[in-house]
């Protein structure tokens, strides 16, 4: 944490002057600091209050301390116009002041997980989240060291020494270079477990294209479903498939309850190693509510009771928590005779809801599920 206290001796100068720089003018005098002046991000020399607006110069930077004061969503561009100053050593976002800083680190789910955290009032007023990109879109394979000598608390899914993303970005080499006494909360990855309730899915899809040129290799459908695909195959017709994936006897019995099995035991399994334990939580509410969108995405049902379970962790006892966003960009529908041998009670109407989910219609039921999933991967 780098607080008020660290800089008090320092000449501070503030990188903004937009109603940001205001809120951190008026913060520092609180504490009864004073300000030098005032840089205008568009190189613009003037006047804000009785201070003095100078253009950016880095070099007169050097032995002051800087406070980037702009909208969040700047913070990580405008830092990479600072090239002979270290961060926190010698500069910082405003409102990271006298608060603890919180690492997360994990797949596409910890998105999720930082919203939901920066939806409680009293979680922001003490902490915040350093902008760490998720392991998958990580295109330095590492996080910096500076960054791990000022985590305070280190909240991460359990990242194994080869996985794919490389070792700099396991929890064996960041528990070896992260700050020490720092407090650790281990979350579960649910990432792949949700093949407990879609044992017709496979984690890739050899049919499936990229889109935005390829750019986006996920595509429409990355998860090849076997149902569909067989029937293709026996070259049924599109009513065919749709009447029969909505029959009861499309995929054996046994084979339903022995893949749910298994897989809630790996969870049982990997959960050994989480201090957020979740799998009570699914064996509890499955019956009642939808708990994964596909194979590797969780509902906001699910990430909301980890996000919570970390709050209470921190002290913070807060069930009013919520996330605008959702994971339901694949979104698979759970099958008739799925539901009826695992005695699933709630019902599903359409899926893929979201504006960002990927699908051709303003809606998609499951009719509309099958007749694009054969549309893309079968022309």
């Amino acid at each position: 944490m780098i607080s008020v206290g660290c800089i008090r001796r320092k000449t501070i100068v503030i990188y903004g002057t937009g109603i940001d720089a205001i809120k951190c003018l008026h913060y520092l005098q609180g504490k009864a600091i004073d300000v030098d002046y005032f840089i205008d991000s568009r190189g613009e020399e003037g006047k804000l209050k009785d201070y003095e607006v100078k253009k950016l110069d880095e070099d007169s930077l050097i032995g002051k301390y800087l406070l980037i004061a702009c909208a969040n969503i700047n913070y990580a561009a405008i830092k990479k116009r600072f090239q002979k100053l270290q961060e926190f050593d010698d500069y910082l976002y405003y409102d990271w002041l006298d608060k603890k800083m919180v690492l997360l680190h994990g797949n596409c789910h910890i998105d999720i997980v930082q919203q939901y955290l920066q939806s409680s009032s009293e979680f922001c007023e003490n902490y915040y989240i350093y902008p760490n990109p998720s392991i998958c879109l990580n295109e330095q394979k590492e996080i910096n060291n500076k960054i791990l000598e000022n985590v305070d608390i280190w909240i991460h899914q359990d990242i194994r020494v080869d996985n794919k993303y490389g070792y700099f970005l396991s929890d064996e080499y960041l528990s070896k270079n992260i700050k020490c006494g720092v407090k650790e909360i281990v979350i579960p990855n649910l990432f792949g477990l949700g093949k407990a309730f879609f044992p017709h899915l496979e984690n890739s899809n050899s049919r499936n294209k990229s889109i935005r040129n390829g750019l986006d290799k996920n595509g429409m459908f990355p998860h090849a479903d076997n149902m569909i695909d067989n029937c293709v195959h026996n070259n049924m017709s599109i009513e065919e498939i749709i009447q029969f994936m909505n029959s009861d006897e499309i995929f054996p019995l046994d084979e339903i309850v022995r893949n749910f099995d298994v897989y809630i035991q790996k969870m049982k399994e990997r959960e050994k190693n989480w201090d957020i334990k979740i799998a009570d939580f699914i064996l509890e509410n499955y019956k009642k509510r939808k708990l994964f969108y596909d194979i590797g995405h969780p509902t906001n049902f699910v990430m909301k009771e980890i996000s919570y379970k970390i709050l209470l962790n921190l002290g913070i006892d807060n069930q009013l928590i919520h996330s605008k966003e959702k994971m339901d960009c694949h979104e698979v529908p759970i099958y008739s005779c799925i539901r009826k041998c695992l005695g699933i009670e709630w019902k599903e109407y359409t899926i893929r809801d979201s504006d960002t989910a990927k699908k051709c219609n303003d809606s998609m039921y499951v009719e509309d599920y099958i007749k694009e999933y054969i549309w893309w991967c079968y022309h």
